[in-house]
């Protein structure tokens, strides 16, 4: 008994709390120590207190000693809530209850409104305790509450029967919890009650009643609730006793307490779960910063902090954690970032290779990568340093780069042509080269450049060196694979590589000896024509030697004036496809244009009042502008063909030497090549004077309509190279360019092509019957389909994709580094970025090229 009285406060009779982790009272105060404090604000005389009566209060109770005493002092008055607690009616003499059944039982005395007079826990206790037990089956499970579970406050304080704030409350053996008034007028009548709760028949036996459970009468201790009326704040046991009797319950204290007794029990992280009937309720704890300056903490806070959002994080995604970090930076504005790196002394590092990578993909030199590198050092990004990427660079790079002064010819206008340095780069190791590109890289790549035409002599001096190496990977093989060298180029280069005299000779086509005069018959009417082999070639250059080297007798030689500089098959040369498309799409529109300005000259006849303008002068400038266009065309053949006496000149010069014996003949049949070419254009001028009379050909109707059909179409001439169109455009005005410049072709379009090329000349030799054929049209009527069946790919691969579009790479590198004084570093540099760009392991490290969105038409 002394023990039990104890655990109990001597004013209000609440049962007091204990520490778990010593036996001391929690939040309790020693009745001596405050003996005439007691005696003043409630009338209790502790002097005579014996083992009977508690030896401690609440710290409830000496919070309301404390007001009444604060009001005495200022002389205002005050109503003290807390009514003291008769403790001598429970002594151990004359109580015979046990003290766990009616300690926290309190009398009920008066008639509560909207209540029915109750009665004394005793009688209620000797009233059940007199029933026989029978056989109780249980409806509802105790109310427990563990880290991942809780019930609802109101669940917990609010009465089922009567609906208000529990009073005295008791369990029934079915688990629910109710007043003792609300069970004692259950069983006025009779025994046998139901359970508002569950619904069941309960029992009210002898043991069925016990005390409600112990957090029950915690909260009903410890938590606070607001009156209405009177603004005061009092324990929600006390319900019944205060005067106004209209009580709000705060339901975030009573949360506060269950959350605050859950987490005490979960020591390992901040986060429970409570089970709502669906998905459960987490919650996490987090401190709350004291004041505005909460940044101004210790380091073991701040980690503190950082763990609690860490588990913010874990729980809305459990998988990526970091991807909620990546949104909440993504949030913030350029400025909040950069402040956060720079408070933080955070950078961020690009590595060396990666650097490397940007550098050769941009095609930046090392001066404005410094500058880069400043930029971005003052926006919080760090690059490696120059040295590394140097090291990297050389490491890649390798030492299989060589450049040189060399000796190449250069042509000038009405001028001969002189003999200057110039650089030249080259790699020392040619099959070293290629086998690592093919072992690593599907680009192309470039192993000797020099800065000068190629013509015959220039190129003979800058891949002799490579002859024997090209012999080599001819008849090498790589991991079980044949290696099969091609070549590709334009018509002209690859006329020079093989030494004829490309489209001007009687024999233009490289691939076959078709003449000047085959080409103006109908494909029909042509029988086949011999195939050129690189074994012919070489036997028709030595006649052509023997004969003593005429140029103007190299005709009867299949115009090979040149010896082939690499034995390649001919049947593994690419033929020039976007050369053949530019080539003939400029041919046609020459053609329209010559036949819509003949309609612009007849209609301003038609509309025209002058009298000198008749229908003769008209025939008589038809004719000039007919003979103004052939003078062209054998103007254009006489250069080609002086080039080339130039070409040859310079190459038995340079090559074979002074002894050789072309070099008289080749200089008399400069001087006539350079008398023709001076009468021609005399004559073209002639023609000239008499076309200006009439109008230029851009200023028609016409041929204003062509130019405007062109432009709608997004097409247009340069304004340089004779008004040629660009590669672009051609592929966008011929079907038949689309079908063979392709990687892997079908059967299929291998047909359509075989079949859309006869349809087109068919078309061209029924509109326009005299038309002179060029080599490109034929090339295109009788080899283009000849690659593709033995290959079954088109040109793009080794056309476009692969030489062509390393113009404008080269072009850009060019005008990157093209103010670099010396020229042999300049050459080397342009190399040397060259190889980087073409690197596998730089071109791994790019950032994929996501498309522009294109904003449709209306």
């Amino acid at each position: 008994m002394e023990c039990q009285v104890q655990r109990y406060c001597r004013v209000c009779g609440h049962r007091l709390l204990k520490k778990t982790s010593r036996g001391n009272l929690e939040t309790t105060y020693n009745c001596a120590g405050f003996s005439v404090e007691l005696k003043t604000c409630f009338q209790i005389d502790t002097s005579n207190d014996t083992a009977d009566y508690p030896a401690n209060f609440c710290k409830s109770c000496r919070l309301a000693m404390s007001k009444a005493k604060e009001a005495a002092e200022k002389k205002i008055p005050y109503k003290c809530m807390v009514k003291p607690y008769d403790w001598s009616l429970h002594c151990a003499s004359t109580c015979k209850e046990p003290i766990h059944s009616w300690i926290q039982l309190k009398d009920i005395h008066k008639q509560k409104p909207g209540r029915q007079p109750g009665i004394t826990p005793n009688a209620l206790l000797h009233h059940v305790n007199t029933i026989a037990p029978p056989k109780v089956v249980c409806h509802r499970k105790e109310p427990q509450l563990a880290s991942t579970q809780v019930l609802s406050v109101m669940d917990l304080l609010t009465c089922p029967i009567c609906k208000g704030m529990l009073s005295q409350p008791l369990k029934l053996h079915c688990n629910a919890v109710l007043c003792a008034k609300c069970i004692a007028d259950s069983i006025a009548t009779s025994a046998s009650t139901q359970c508002p709760c569950c619904e069941g028949a309960v029992n009210l036996v002898p043991g069925s009643v016990q005390p409600a459970p112990d957090l029950t009468q915690r909260l009903l201790c410890d938590v606070m609730v607001s009156c209405d009326t009177c603004n005061r704040d009092v324990r929600a046991g006390d319900y019944d006793s205060h005067e106004c009797h209209r009580l709000g319950v705060i339901e975030e204290q009573c949360t506060s307490k269950v959350i605050r007794r859950i987490l005490s029990e979960n020591t390992k992280d901040n986060i429970i779960q409570i089970k709502t009937g669906g998905t459960p309720l987490t919650l996490v704890r987090v401190t709350k910063a004291h004041s505005s300056k909460s940044e101004e903490v210790c380091r073991k806070t701040l980690k503190r902090r950082v763990c609690e959002v860490q588990g913010v994080r874990s729980l809305l995604s459990p998988e990526r954690p970091e991807k909620i970090l990546e949104e909440e930076i993504r949030a913030l504005g350029s400025e909040e970032k950069k402040m956060i790196l720079t408070e933080a002394g955070l950078t961020l590092d690009i590595e060396a290779t990666t650097g490397l990578a940007m550098k050769a993909a941009i095609g930046m030199p090392w001066n404005q990568l410094r500058t880069l590198r400043r930029w971005l050092a003052h926006s919080g990004v760090q690059l490696a340093s120059e040295k590394k990427l140097r090291l990297i660079a050389k490491e890649m790079i390798g030492e299989n780069l060589e450049a040189e002064i060399a000796p190449f010819c250069f042509s000038r206008t009405s001028c001969e042509d002189e003999i200057r340095a110039a650089a030249y780069a080259y790699t020392p190791s040619l099959i070293q080269k290629v086998t690592n590109l093919i072992d690593e890289n599907e680009s192309t790549c470039v192993f000797a450049c020099f800065e000068a035409q190629d013509t015959i002599a220039n190129l003979h001096i800058a891949l002799d060196r490579f002859k024997e190496e090209v012999v080599t990977l001819a008849v090498s093989q790589w991991k079980g694979y044949n290696i099969r060298v091609f070549l590709s180029g334009d018509y002209e280069f690859l006329s020079a590589m093989y030494g004829t005299s490309g489209a001007s000779g009687k024999q233009p086509c490289l691939w076959c000896l078709v003449t000047i005069d085959d080409l103006e018959r109908n494909c029909s009417l042509r029988g086949p024509f011999p195939v050129r082999t690189v074994e012919s070639m070489c036997n028709d250059y030595k006649r052509f030697i023997a004969s003593g080297g005429n140029i103007k007798k190299v005709k009867y030689f299949n115009n090979c004036k040149g010896e082939p500089l690499f034995p390649i098959p001919l049947n593994q040369v690419c033929l020039p496809a976007l050369h053949i498309s530019m080539g003939i799409f400029f041919k046609l529109y020459s053609l329209l244009e010559e036949e819509c300005h003949m309609l612009d000259l007849k209609l301003a006849l038609q509309l025209s009042t002058d009298a000198e303008l008749t229908t003769a002068s008209y025939e008589e400038y038809a004719t000039a502008v007919r003979e103004l266009t052939a003078y062209k065309e054998q103007l254009e053949v006489l250069q080609q063909e002086h080039c080339s006496l130039k070409d040859l000149f310079n190459y038995s010069a340079i090559i074979v030497g002074e002894s050789s014996p072309l070099l008289s003949s080749l200089i008399e049949e400069d001087e006539k090549y350079s008398s023709k070419i001076a009468k021609l254009e005399q004559t073209i001028s002639d023609v000239h004077k008499k076309l200006n009379k009439g109008f230029a050909v851009s200023e028609g109707p016409f041929v204003k309509g062509v130019e405007t059909a062109l432009q709608s179409l997004n097409v247009q001439r340069q304004q340089y190279h004779g008004g040629a169109f660009v590669g672009n455009h051609v592929n966008k005005m011929l079907q038949c360019h689309k079908l063979y410049n392709k990687n892997c072709v079908t059967e299929e379009e291998k047909t359509t092509l075989a079949a859309s090329v006869k349809e087109f000349f068919g078309y061209l030799d029924t509109t326009f019957p005299g038309i002179k054929r060029t080599v490109k049209m034929h090339i295109l009527e009788m080899h283009v389909n000849e690659w593709m069946e033995a290959y079954n790919a088109g040109f793009a691969l080794m056309g476009e994709q692969g030489t062509e579009a390393i113009h404008a790479h080269f072009n850009k590198l060019y005008r990157t580094y093209g103010c670099m004084a010396n020229k042999v570093e300049r050459l080397k540099c342009i190399m040397k970025e060259h190889y980087l760009s073409v690197c596998p392991n730089l071109n791994a490290l790019r950032p994929e090229v996501r498309a522009r969105k294109r904003k449709q038409k209306d």
